[in-house]
């Protein structure tokens, strides 16, 4: 349950920054040019956040996958 949450704390970080970056969010605040290297470094956080959604979302379901295949060799009475 915690890859789940975890993962989904990266989907909302990752839309948050893509929303951000996307609508020039801080180049109209910041006054930041276009060709800042700064914009680099938040196209970087964006990156981590969405490989953090897909290993945390699939570990969940893995996870759950195992426990389902577990659960059900256990009522069957076959050795795991």
């Amino acid at each position: 349950m915690r890859s789940f949450a975890l993962g989904a704390v990266a989907l909302m970080v990752y839309l948050a920054g893509h929303y951000t970056i996307s609508h020039d969010f801080y180049f109209r605040i910041f006054n930041w040019e276009s060709d800042d290297l700064r914009r680099i470094v938040g196209d970087v956080v964006l990156i981590i956040a969405y490989g953090g959604f897909f290993v945390f979302m699939t570990r969940a379901f893995l996870a759950l996958g195992l426990r389902e295949y577990l659960r059900a060799n256990v009522e069957a009475g076959q050795p795991q």
